[in-house]
């Protein structure tokens, strides 16, 4: 989904609203003038279901709808004059034989009733159910929704997932007529935009399309593909996002893309050219500024579907300048964090390198570098290490009871100099956030809002690998398959239990290999998402638990080689 509607609904300032209605220029002398905020929806007004065109936008000012007088007389058969020195506007009948209209027959709204919502979602699943030019059929079942604006259509996929081969080797072109043929059939019927929501059959964002009623037009907002390369979208955000120039003086950007911990894009906004504290961030236009970071946030969201976004800006000393974060099951973008203050959090920044560098407790020393900065509610404290990474010994065998506790004596210690509440963002040295800490000033108290475990992830790979890959249903018998994670010295290794089959027999055999190959590298590819720079080991078993095959997913080449293969 969209961030925000931000382009369909402007705030603007009309200083001349008469001239406006008018549609024509007006000069005014001595008189009363004030500025109003009026508000654009895309408004429509149809006289006798027939849409009409007006010279300037209507627009909604004070709970009334105001639209150019001068138009909707020409579409009446009036005459209209504008008397500027007595300011009358002077309305008179073209001919006498004309009939003064019944408003409430002429301006109408077009309703969609349940009753004619039911009936053409009907058509919709008898019309579309089955889309037939792919690799295989895609079966659908439709679900209407009438919204203020516009008809929401839930496409729901019945027999498919987002990165099967089902959904990745259908005709692009031919599916987008097939979706062109849907929405524009549910707008003429209802007179209103449509929004098409694509799903596959565990509920995930396909695809999201639109078609603007009034200029008959249709769009694709995003489709899914497992193809997306995040060397490849960093360059696009780089090269239409490099520059911010709506600010006094202009800002520059380097851009560097992760996948971290598979649920969420990092993003990271290196500054090339301003310091947190210089005139060009303290001057920048804040509201003009988050827009720019949210359509960021938008871009790299259609791209990269089912994912949270969060946006880490940096000054060219590498300071922490801003914190964004876009969630998308609600589809809310959040400011965490600006920096906005002249304080200087230089020597509070030295206390902590020097009496908080190492944490002790534990197995093994932690070591820490410490950046402060400051917004009007927070002290923002990163703390990031050189010696260690989130899968090494050290950070697994710490006490987590014991280092929250270090955290939170880190984190009083600010509140104290600086009365306000506190937040915390830990880094391992490949500057991947492993740990994130929130501190109440009111009440005293250290939040964890998130810790990197290990164990927890791989339990994690291992609930979506089952409910997403427990059934292989290209063969001509379906293979259903267990699932447990494991890390190795070298990769991750993946073990895929088979249920419901042995290795000699006729179920196992009979499977299609290239297809088979492909379903493995999806799994290895979804393994890879969670867990960035390691390789993937994949070994089948039968459900005697004897060894079937085995492959190894070399994850910086995205390359499947089968190593190992039983043969009868």
């Amino acid at each position: 989904m969209k961030l925000k509607e931000k382009r369909i609904i402007k705030n603007i300032i009309a200083i001349l609203a008469v001239l406006i209605l008018m549609g024509g220029s007006v000069a005014f002398g001595v008189g009363y003038s004030k500025q109003i905020t009026a508000w654009y929806y895309n408004i429509q007004v149809r006289l006798d279901g027939r849409t009409l065109n007006f010279s300037k936008e209507p627009f909604i000012y004070s709970g009334s709808i105001y639209i150019p007088l001068r138009d909707v007389s020409k579409n009446l058969n009036l005459d209209v004059t504008w008397n500027n020195e007595t300011k009358i506007v002077d309305l008179k009948s073209k001919s006498m034989n004309n009939i003064i209209p019944n408003y409430n027959n002429q301006y109408h709204y077009n309703d969609v009733t349940n009753n004619n919502l039911q009936s053409l979602e009907d058509d919709l699943n008898r019309k579309y159910e089955e889309y037939t030019k792919g690799k295989d059929d895609l079966d659908f079942h439709y679900e209407l929704l009438s919204q203020s604006g516009s008809i929401r259509i839930k496409m729901n996929g019945k027999n498919f997932k987002k990165d099967s081969t089902d959904w990745e080797k259908r005709d692009d072109g031919d599916f987008r007529d097939f979706a062109k043929d849907i929405v524009k059939e549910v707008s003429e019927e209802t007179h209103k935009d449509s929004k098409l929501y694509v799903y596959d059959k565990n509920g995930k964002t396909v695809a999201k399309y639109e078609y603007d009623e009034s200029k008959r037009k249709f769009k694709v907002i995003s489709e899914y593909s497992d193809e997306v390369d995040l060397d490849d979208l960093e360059d696009e955000i780089e090269d239409k996002y490099e520059e911010y120039t709506d600010g006094r003086e202009d800002l520059k950007f380097k851009y560097y893309l992760s996948g971290d911990r598979g649920n969420y894009i990092k993003v990271e906004m290196l500054g090339k050219n301003f310091e947190i504290n210089s005139s060009q961030w303290k001057n920048r236009d804040e509201d003009d500024f988050q827009s720019f970071i949210e359509e960021i946030a938008e871009e790299i969201h259609d791209a990269i579907d089912d994912k949270d976004i969060r946006i880490f800006v940096y000054d060219e000393d590498e300071k922490g300048a801003a914190k964004y974060r876009y969630d998308e099951s609600r589809n809310k973008f959040t400011v965490e964090f600006e920096h906005n203050d002249d304080e200087d959090n230089s020597t509070l920044e030295n206390e902590f390198n020097q009496n908080h560098k190492l944490y002790t407790n534990g197995s093994y020393n932690l070591e820490f570098v410490y950046n402060v900065t400051e917004s009007s509610s927070f002290v923002n404290i990163e703390m990031k290490s050189n010696s260690f990474t989130s899968d090494s010994s050290p950070w697994e065998n710490r006490d987590e009871g014991k280092f929250q506790d270090f955290v939170e004596g880190i984190a009083k210690e600010a509140e104290n100099q600086r009365n306000k509440d506190v937040k915390i963002y830990l880094y391992d040295k490949d500057n991947m956030l492993i740990g994130e800490y929130d501190y109440d000033e009111g009440q005293n108290s250290l939040r964890v809002e998130y810790e990197y475990d290990e164990a927890q992830i791989l339990e994690e790979i291992e609930e979506e690998l089952e409910g997403d890959y427990s059934i292989y249903e290209d063969g001509s018998d379906d293979l259903r398959f267990d699932y447990e994670i494991s890390k190795t010295s070298r990769d991750i290794r993946v073990k895929m239990e088979g249920k419901n089959f042995d290795r000699k027999d006729s179920d196992w055999k009979d499977r299609n290999d290239d297809d088979f190959e492909d379903f493995i590298k999806d799994i290895a590819k979804e393994v890879s998402g969670f867990i960035e720079d390691t390789d993937i080991e994949i070994i089948v078993y039968d459900d005697d638990d004897d060894k079937v095959i085995e492959y190894f997913y070399d994850e910086s080449k995205d390359d499947l080689d089968k190593e190992w293969e039983y043969e009868d």
